[in-house]
């Protein structure tokens, strides 16, 4: 098998991970505060939660404590620039829908929204 070879199966799996990407992003847009930054290769979803009013490793931590959601604060990549952001595995979610799967963003509302009715309606 020829590395430049154009293989059926990686066309498939680069397009699964196109809709997992645009689904997180699209998801995470939806929120106020949050502001998804769509990468142009890559499975990584950069998230600028500044609006929200906490750090990236606070609201990471909250994530992780209140949906079972790891992200990773932006802060471990040394800029100061990031200590806003966080980052998302966009392969993460499945296509069937982002609220039933394992990212559980659903969850995003009530954790810093908790005043305001949700629907899920969007994911």
């Amino acid at each position: 098998m020829d590395l430049d070879e154009n293989l059926p199966e990686v066309a498939l799996m680069r397009e699964e991970y196109r809709q997992r990407r645009d689904l997180v992003c699209a998801s995470l847009n939806h929120y106020p505060g949050i502001r998804a930054i769509q990468p142009v290769g890559g499975m990584f979803v950069m998230a600028d939660v500044l609006q929200i009013g906490l750090s990236a490793q606070h609201f990471a931590e909250r994530l992780l404590v209140g949906c079972c959601l790891s992200v990773l604060a932006g802060e471990a990549f040394g800029a100061s620039a990031m200590a806003h952001f966080v980052r998302l595995g966009g392969g993460l979610a499945g296509t069937r829908g982002i609220a039933d799967g394992p990212v559980g963003l659903a969850d995003l509302h009530c954790l810093f929204w908790p005043h305001r009715v949700q629907s899920r309606s969007h994911i």
